[in-house]
């Protein structure tokens, strides 16, 4: 290929049979324009060329990752196999030792619990619910009032349309 090109380049022409020019003669035959364009074409050969043996290299360094990246998967697969197995394995194990603890426990001591302290915090927590749905409401009825809509018969509308029955009627909450 490259003594085709160099030969191309050099102005030799000879391609052999009978009725055809050799050498220079053929260059004179052919016209002045002809060596401009057999360097051109050399020239974009040689381009071609490199460019498919940069496309090769890049697609072997693409094979080569891929098959990395197929390697690295298989073993990460192998691994989380591996990882999900222990952890059924460990869980199992963690239950049995839990369920030993706890009746151990159990058994031997008397849960002491003062129903005052969960009474406590169940009002606690029964105060905080009452105060959030109040601000809840106040700030569906400013929705309401900003939308002109009413959201109960919207939710009663929307509930008989599907069959399950409205709530009591009645307009949104207070505010």
């Amino acid at each position: 290929e490259k003594s085709t090109t160099a030969s191309l380049s050099a102005g030799e022409n000879d391609v052999g049979g009978e009725g055809q020019v050799h050498g220079s003669a053929a260059a004179a035959a052919a016209g002045p324009d002809e060596p401009r364009v057999v360097n051109k074409l050399v020239a974009l050969l040689e381009d071609l060329d490199a460019t498919r043996r940069r496309e090769d290299d890049a697609l072997k360094r693409l094979e080569e990752r891929v098959e990395q990246l197929v390697d690295t998967t298989a073993t990460s697969a192998s691994d989380l196999r591996q990882v999900q197995a222990l952890t059924v394995q460990y869980s199992q194990e963690i239950v049995g030792i839990l369920e030993i603890q706890l009746s151990k426990f159990v058994t031997e001591r008397w849960v002491n619990v003062d129903f005052g302290t969960v009474m406590s915090c169940i009002g606690k927590s029964s105060e905080t619910v009452r105060n959030d749905i109040t601000i809840l409401l106040k700030e569906i009825a400013k929705i309401q009032q900003a939308l002109t809509v009413d959201f109960v018969s919207v939710l009663d509308t929307r509930l008989n349309e599907m069959g399950g029955g409205g709530g009591g009627g009645g307009g949104g909450g207070g505010g």
